[in-house]
């Protein structure tokens, strides 16, 4: 936002958010259905009294969004309440959604209940009378997020029809919409509207990506009604929003523009290119030809080629004393770090250490790259789950690897397996190394043809290492504990869906052969070959990973996708796809699919603002992978040819909001990381973290490290670390959560056996 003087909006809503992680998917909706400019609020924003009536006389209408808890606790709701008190000319229309419907019905004599079973993701068809709200909706089918429901008092079953349509206890409420199909508590209220004021409120989620075109309608009737309500009271002339709101009022778009000069790096790099047919060369045949191995080095591999994803390869090269950056949440200063010893600490000086590196990227110029690449050089490297987390939590527990370790990467080999291609690339000014390189390859393929990933030798290095492997493995009686305390939080209304996680730790005594980790790297993918495979040698941290996910990717033009996985079945030689496809279309299973896919458009809705369209091209696609059966989403964020450059979002302005994973996390997301820090009491640290690359021409990638190892200590015992997991829900079971995480934990702690060709 430029100016507050540019902004005259016609139609204004003002939509209160309740911290849930579907309200920008709201905001999207309004302004496009609607072409309405929407600000947004926190219901924790402080206003006095006069101001807050001030700000909403300069609105059109109020929409109050649905969030975690329960309407009767006074920190979950906030200034909700204070809306349904309005008086006189203060009144305006507010529609309410899921808790802003709860809250609507409990102010006028409503109580609010449990549900026997909750319903998270569930799609359900809503009975309604066709009056209001409802006038000329059809059948109306819609997604259900909700513990709690709000009950008029009446005695009412459902049988007969009159007695749904009126309320004898709370009189100023009319209902308008039940589920009669929620057993054991239907008939549930879906709808109701003040019989004097022009409130409303629905409890289901008309926003959801499977909520169906009916409930459209809905929302434009109620806007319609609005506009009605305020030209029979003189209200379609407003004031404009005061330039205070504009601190504490999100609107729409708004992007900074560099804060700092950065004078770490060149302003321009020019890239030079070799290109080779890939023939029988592979990734870990080059890796091995350059000697890499035995020095810092990052491999971001397609170890399993699928339609459309792992379609690229690349081997970053650190060359020469090459520049780490390394971060801490607890700490204000980034630290510079070079393979020589040498270290530097440069203060933030009051930016983010996210401000900080998009001042960096921002600040080079890129060109002379192949369009068809799409790494040219930029940074690799990794961001924690703590760095995501950090943005609702203060960080409480400390783990030993850093929560920023992002190597610049100015020499690369990028292959492109589609076409068949190996890019070799430098951004250093007058570097032969390309054309060295080219020409040892172009001798070197009898090398790489038909030679297995691990040789003998290799082999029996990692027996010897393995033979002494000591494992603690999560408790189940305790991880079956903190399945039941998180499925009370999903009752009572905290959350839809908790992505509970346990950590393993592996010990053995140190190896002096630098390429221990390798050999295992090398294990893993052929054990559990992924599209997103990856190995990290920076320093002291070690990573190894077989993840099946893509979490983030942006182009270079600005459009992103995201790509949420979220149901899981072992495979076996009992378990054929049909039987697999037929358990992932069961509402658990495909409920905790839907909740994260509607939680990333409302990432990606956040992140992209009013800039790009988001669609979901694929809803819950099951996928097979070499170990299990999976399901995934795919949202899309595109941005028009028409927008201005300065009002795209960078690639790092977009890849923070979206962390951390939501398929990691659950939702609403910040009340579910709450949560979720004090039932595994512990930093995940790298794993549920994301991994990839950032490129000076702007595109980016990045995994979330699943199906992973790490360690980041380097003393006489070596320490590898396996986090592994589930998504709670309300219809799972401690047996089959404590069944899912085990299965998870086996596909990346089987490299540790001490027979290497098991």
């Amino acid at each position: 936002m430029s100016s507050t003087s540019a902004w005259k909006p016609s139609k204004r809503i003002l939509f209160v958010d309740a911290y849930d992680s579907f309200s920008w998917n709201i905001v999207d909706l309004l302004q496009n259905l609607l072409s309405v400019e929407v600000f947004v609020i926190k219901t924790d924003a402080i206003f006095a009294e006069e101001e807050f009536l001030g700000l909403l006389r300069c609105f059109d209408a109020v929409l109050v969004g649905p969030g975690p808890g329960n309407p009767n606790n006074k920190q979950d709701i906030g200034l909700i309440d204070s809306l349904w008190k309005l008086e006189g000319k203060d009144i305006l229309p507010i529609l309410g959604i899921c808790l802003g419907f709860q809250s609507l019905a409990l102010s006028f004599g409503a109580s609010i209940e449990r549900l026997h079973l909750p319903q998270h993701g569930q799609v359900a068809t809503v009975t309604h009378n066709g009056t209001s709200i409802f006038r000329n909706v059809g059948t109306l089918r819609a997604t259900l997020y909700h513990s709690l429901h709000a009950r008029l008092c009446d005695q009412v079953s459902g049988s007969s029809a009159g007695e749904l349509w009126v309320s004898k206890h709370c009189p100023l409420l009319e209902p308008l919409a039940w589920n009669l199909h929620s057993r054991p508590d239907s008939p549930v209220l879906m709808g109701i509207k003040h019989v004097l004021k022009p409130f409303w409120g629905v409890q289901f989620h008309p926003e959801s990506v499977c909520s169906n075109e009916e409930c459209k309608e809905m929302i434009r009737n109620w806007y319609e009604d609005s506009l009605s309500w305020n030209f029979a009271r003189n209200r379609s002339s407003l004031p404009e929003v005061p330039p205070f709101v504009f601190g504490r009022c999100r609107r729409g778009s708004y992007m900074n523009s560099r804060r700092t000069e950065s004078t770490l790096l060149p302003r321009h790099y020019q890239v030079v290119t070799e290109t080779l047919d890939q023939r029988s060369l592979t990734v870990s045949g080059i890796c091995e030809i350059l000697s890499l191995p035995k020095q810092d080095m990052i491999v971001l591999e397609s170890a399993s080629i699928r339609q459309g994803l792992g379609t690229h390869s690349i081997i970053g090269v650190l060359s020469g004393d090459y520049m780490r950056i390394e971060y801490s949440v607890e700490e204000s200063v980034v630290r510079l770090v070079y393979p020589s010893g040498t270290s530097s600490r440069v203060p933030l000086q009051g930016l983010s250490v996210w401000e900080w590196l998009d001042d960096l990227i921002r600040g080079v110029q890129i060109t002379g790259g192949d369009s068809k690449v799409p790494f040219w050089g930029g940074f690799m490297g990794v961001f924690s789950y703590e760095m995501g987390l950090q943005k609702y939590l203060a960080p409480s527990r400390k783990g030993n690897a850093p929560d920023v370790s992002l190597a610049l990467v100015q020499r690369s080999v990028v292959f492109d397996h589609q076409q068949q291609h190996i890019y070799i690339q430098s951004i250093i000014e007058d570097d032969s190394w390309p054309k060295e390189v080219a020409k040892l390859l172009s001798s070197s393929g009898s090398f790489c043809r038909a030679q297995p990933r691990l040789q003998p030798e290799a082999r029996n290095a990692l027996d010897c290492y393995s033979k002494n492997a000591t494992a603690c493995l999560p408790d189940e009686e305790i991880y079956k504990a903190n399945v039941r305390q998180a499925q009370e939080f999903l009752s009572a209304g905290d959350s839809y869906q908790l992505c509970l996680t346990d950590e393993t730790v592996i010990t053995m005594p140190s190896s002096k052969d630098p390429y221990i980790p390798w050999h295992l790297y090398n294990l893993l993918c052929e054990r559990n070959p992924a599209p997103f495979a990856a190995y990290v040698s920076l320093g002291n941290l070690k990573i190894l990973s077989s993840s099946p996910e893509q979490f983030f990717r942006r182009q270079r033009q600005g459009h992103c996708s995201l790509r949420p996985m979220k149901g899981t079945v072992k495979k076996s030689a009992e378990m054929t796809r049909r039987k697999a496809e037929a358990i992932l279309a069961t509402p658990k299973e495909s409920a905790e699919n839907l909740m994260i896919a509607d939680l990333i458009r409302h990432d990606l809705n956040s992140a992209m603002k009013t800039e790009a369209v988001v669609t979901v091209p694929e809803l819950m696609v099951v996928e097979d992978f070499h170990t299990v059966y999976s399901m995934s989403s795919r949202i899309n964020a595109i941005i028009p040819d028409s927008t201005p450059k300065e009002r795209v979002p960078t690639a790092l302005e977009a890849l923070r909001e979206c962390l951390p994973p939501g398929s990691m996390t659950g939702a609403p997301k910040k009340r579910s990381c709450e949560i979720l820090s004090n039932l595994e009491n512990r930093p995940r640290q790298v794993y549920s973290g994301v991994l990839g690359y950032l490129d000076f021409g702007g595109a980016a990638q990045f995994s979330v490290l699943i199906r992973s190892v790490f360690k980041s200590e380097e003393e006489n015992v070596d320490t590898w670390r396996i986090g592994a997991g589930g998504a709670v829900t309300i219809l799972s079971t401690e047996q089959g959560e404590w069944d899912e995480m085990i299965t998870k934990l086996e596909s990346s702690m089987r490299i540790f056996r001490s027979n290497s060709r098991a």
